[in-house]
């Protein structure tokens, strides 16, 4: 049996990619022998295996050249992803790019880990000339920049020493074709859970937001909705899992006197969640903007085969159009608010879409299936990984690991990556 070595957040760390981690494993167990490293305190992991914690990596460089395969798993927070990112620069292998944008990642290395702003500019100066070095200073001054940012994702710095990539939206595949990188696109995996949907709802309309909520998911532009709704007594919100400022948000909600439609809930059980997925007549899972991420939520609403309304841009744009209702970012007020309308005219006018999501989800996001497109990649890269990672590692010898930002393997170890992988990887 193959072994690799797999670099992930664990839960219960609060980022959706620990949980891609926890629903993939098994599929994985069943083809591999699978080595869990990861940043998130041992004392928290529950999951059972081989789980080392991630800082030993740096002890371990033979082992991890001597592998089948090494997955590094990359989204765009700091906190969760810094130290797998260094590991990836120091032992090539394939990075799994969760989203499209990793800029705050590499900000949060550059600025705030290694406290070198100075790194920060040079790469965006390197990266994007002068509007990239002009972008940079105004964000180290404070100012928001967040609209130039979105076309400057560092995508390139941060996978510059992997051997190939893997990928789940169009967005992060056009970024790794841009930056000449060998990849493949698969859905994202999501093992079917069985629930009931409640046929027979009565009561208020119940309206569920859950997951990592961030500005982008929207939540004070729906409260704003809702306040100036004048059905909004026919409805209720229920909240749930980590809000980037509960405070704020509960300010919000009793200035403008919706305590009686909305509660914040927190983070609950998954089986607390899917029941009250299960009774849902409608999910909000809206994003703006996108940084090009795949959605584990939309997995978990589908398998709920509740109707949902998602963002229509990013990955969300690419997906089946009877699947989940589109809202124009530039409409969404009156695009939701007519929804809304529908639902309390008949609340079950839009389970078809909930169910038709279902069928999709058995259908395209098999763990089983998509650990065995790894498992392939894997087969034809163990001795070239080797190859690539004894370069890095003589080189690691001569430069100092807070430089290693600027490193990349050499002209002809990457190509030699990008031939060798071309049965597996899309280019």
């Amino acid at each position: 049996m193959r072994k690799i070595h797999w670099f992930s957040p664990l839960p219960p760390a609060k980022t959706d990619i620990a949980n891609y981690t926890a629903r993939l494993l098994d599929a994985l167990r069943r083809q591999a022998e699978v080595v869990l490293w990861t940043p998130t305190p041992s004392d928290q992991v529950s999951m059972s295996g081989v789980v080392r914690p991630l800082m030993l990596a740096r002890t371990a460089i033979e082992e991890l050249n001597t592998a089948s395969a090494v997955f590094y798993n990359l989204g765009n927070h700091g906190p969760f992803h810094c130290e797998i990112l260094k590991q990836s620069w120091t032992v090539p292998g394939i990075v799994i790019a969760h989203e499209a944008d990793l800029h705050g990642l590499l900000a949060y290395v550059w600025v705030e880990h290694l406290r070198r702003p100075n790194l920060y500019l040079r790469e965006m100066s390197n990266i994007y000339g002068k509007s990239g070095l002009k972008v940079a200073e105004a964000r180290l001054r404070g100012e928001d920049v967040s609209n130039e940012l979105q076309s400057m994702p560092l995508f390139s710095a941060a996978l510059r020493n992997c051997i190939g990539a893997v990928c789940h939206s169009n967005s992060a595949a056009a970024e790794l074709r841009k930056n000449g990188i060998p990849y493949f696109q698969a859905d994202l995996p999501f093992g079917e859970i069985q629930l009931e949907r409640k046929r027979r709802r009565t009561g208020p309309i119940r309206i569920v937001q859950f997951g990592f909520l961030n500005p982008h998911r929207r939540t004070l532009a729906i409260l704003d909705l809702l306040a100036s709704w004048e059905q909004r007594s026919n409805v209720r919100l229920d909240i749930y899992g980590s809000l980037w400022d509960q405070h704020l948000v509960e300010t919000r909600i009793r200035e403008l006197g919706l305590q009686d439609v909305v509660t914040i809930h927190g983070f609950v059980s998954e089986d607390i969640l899917n029941d009250r997925l299960s009774t849902a007549d409608l999910v909000l899972n809206l994003r703006y903007p996108t940084i090009g991420e795949a959605s584990g939520s939309q997995l978990r609403i589908w398998n709920a085969s509740v109707p949902s309304l998602v963002t229509n841009i990013g990955w969300f744009k690419d997906l089946p159009e009877d699947t989940v209702l589109k809202i124009d970012p530039s409409q969404e007020t009156s695009q939701v608010r007519e929804i809304l309308e529908r639902l309390i005219v008949d609340r079950y006018c839009l389970d078809g879409i909930g169910h038709k999501g279902h069928e999709v989800l058995k259908v395209r996001h098999s763990p089983d299936d998509y650990a065995s497109r790894l498992i392939l990649a894997s087969r034809e890269i163990g001795a070239l990984r080797r190859r690539a990672g004894s370069i890095a590692v003589l080189e690691s010898a001569t430069v100092n690991f807070r430089e290693m930002d600027s490193k990349t393997l050499s002209a002809t170890a990457f190509s030699d990556c990008k031939h060798r992988l071309s049965r597996v990887f899309i280019q």
